[in-house]
């Protein structure tokens, strides 16, 4: 199983989403496509995909603790 603590803690760090790319913004080296996927995979976006992932895990656990 993946931990994801360390990369949720960075994403808490990020609390100002005007440090993040934004959706057109040009970055001298970057592809405008890998910009657009770095824009959606946002820190707040990533702390509710660990979410979502945490609340799975605990809903696999307790089927597996049900008789």
């Amino acid at each position: 199983m993946a931990d994801y603590s360390k990369l949720k803690a960075l994403a808490q760090k990020q609390v100002n989403p005007a440090n993040w790319f934004q959706p057109g913004e040009v970055v001298a080296g970057i592809e405008p496509e890998d910009l657009e996927y770095i824009a959606a995979a946002n820190p707040a976006v990533v702390l509710k995909l660990i979410t979502e992932v945490e609340a799975l895990r605990a809903q696999i656990q307790t089927l597996q603790a049900s008789p």
